[in-house]
């Protein structure tokens, strides 16, 4: 009997994921679009140059990478696992795959 009463509100719960799912995504596309736009006006690097230097520098797998701009200067932000299994932030200039700081945790 708890089936039929749980059904009616996932229905509703996966209308309205319909309805709000394409909004949410909307901003992620922009975001793409730019990425693309400064990566083809040679405003940065791309990803795997930059991601050679810093694997040079700081050894061990990479488990999260974001760019991000910040006063219009972009920055590849890495979180890599050393083999040590410490957590290290990177962040690297995307324009010259520069490292501007570590910090592990």
């Amino acid at each position: 009997m708890r089936i039929i009463h749980i059904l009616p509100a996932l229905l509703v719960l996966f209308v309205v994921l319909e309805v709000v799912s394409p909004a949410a995504y909307a901003g992620g596309d922009k975001d793409h679009d730019k990425a693309r736009r400064v990566l083809a006006q040679k405003e940065i690097l791309p990803l795997d140059q930059v991601l050679a230097k810093v694997k040079a520098a700081v050894p061990g797998d990479v488990i999260d990478v974001e760019l991000e701009e910040d006063d219009n200067v972009w920055v590849y932000e890495f979180k890599i696992i050393e083999p040590a299994g410490k957590v290290v932030k990177v962040n690297a200039d995307a324009k010259t795959g520069a490292i501007l700081n570590t910090k592990r945790k």
